[in-house]
């Protein structure tokens, strides 16, 4: 992989007609954007083939620098044996409902039995009414891009802007741009987000349906357009959440303040969001609103974010994937 003209990383994966990608070498410079690129090219490694049902990724390179081996962990991967291996399930549902689709996959690939095994232990101990609201948020990272629905997890549906819908995670609509997005940003794995303190928080763990707003210079507008994580949300003064997160986002000292209303003693909202889903299909304002009122017996104007159900939450991301 390239950035600008220096060469970053390099990997070499096979393409086999089954449901198992290996990954037979990865390597990168020393450079600081490393980290970053390194996940880039794991999360595409996983991401290509999430259109069907089920799929594994495979690395069993022992070369592996520390580096790599960070970016396995946090996307999801697990240590068995001598190779570090991963699942990715395309499906949203209940922790008992992912539990059953684990365990039937393992009856037909015995192969992979020590990840699946794990793995239905993870999905069981979740399952359980006891189990944390993080705990589901890891077994959701170990099954990327797989969604749970779960009242443990909260669901927001957050009004966005074209103009940082391209620079966070759109590339679609970015493509409409004369002028290309930072390529560094567009690499993360994990971004950052403001909005004005005084409105609905949005917590954490839990998902985020990113809504894009209108905008005449943009045809991709007015509907659901992505799906994200969210991991941490952090209110407070303008100058802190700038100092906390400014390796993240794509805001800079005067946007940030600009969310503040120019008042740096006013405290805003900002939450670290990852796993972003760009979806092909999205949701029209006109379709959004008919799910919505199913749901949730109201229609809201999406000027701000706005808690849904689990179970609208579903219904919303289905359609999206279907």
């Amino acid at each position: 992989m390239f950035l600008g003209d220096d060469s970053l990383a390099l990997s070499i994966i096979d393409e086999p007609r089954t449901r198992t990608r290996n990954v037979h070498f990865l390597r990168c410079h020393e450079h600081q954007l490393a980290p970053t690129v390194v996940r880039h090219v794991v999360a595409q490694a996983i991401g290509d083939r999430t259109a069907t049902e089920y799929n594994f990724t495979l690395l069993g390179d022992d070369g592996a620098s520390d580096v790599v081996i960070d970016a396995l962990r946090e996307l999801g991967f697990t240590r068995v044996g001598e190779r570090w291996s991963k699942l990715s399930l395309r499906a949203c549902g209940t922790p008992s409902e992912v539990l059953a689709m684990v365990e039937s996959i393992r009856k037909d690939h015995g192969e992979h039995g020590g990840l699946l095994d794990r793995l239905c232990e993870s999905c069981l101990r979740v399952a359980r009414s006891g189990a944390e609201a993080n705990e589901l948020r890891e077994v959701e990272r170990l099954l990327f891009p797989a969604r749970l629905v779960d009242e443990r997890l909260c669901n927001f549906i957050v009004p966005i802007r074209p103009r940082w819908a391209k620079e966070l995670f759109d590339a679609p609509l970015a493509s409409e741009d004369l002028l290309p997005s930072d390529e560094s940003i567009a690499l993360r794995c994990e971004n950052v987000y403001y909005r004005s303190g005084h409105v609905p928080i949005v917590t954490a763990p839990g998902y985020v349906l990113w809504y894009v707003t209108a905008d005449k210079g943009s045809r991709e507008v007015r509907q659901v357009r992505a799906c994200s994580a969210v991991d941490e949300v952090v209110k407070d003064v303008p100058k802190a959440l700038f100092r906390r997160f400014q390796r993240l986002g794509v805001y800079s000292w005067r946007d940030v303040l600009g969310v503040a209303r120019n008042d740096d003693a006013r405290s805003i909202l900002a939450f670290r969001f990852s796993a972003t889903e760009l979806f092909d299909r999205g949701v029209q304002r006109k379709g959004l609103d008919d799910i919505i009122f199913r749901h949730e017996g109201t229609v809201p104007p999406l000027s701000m974010p706005y808690g849904i159900s689990p179970s609208c939450f579903r219904e919303l991301y289905s359609h999206c994937m279907s």
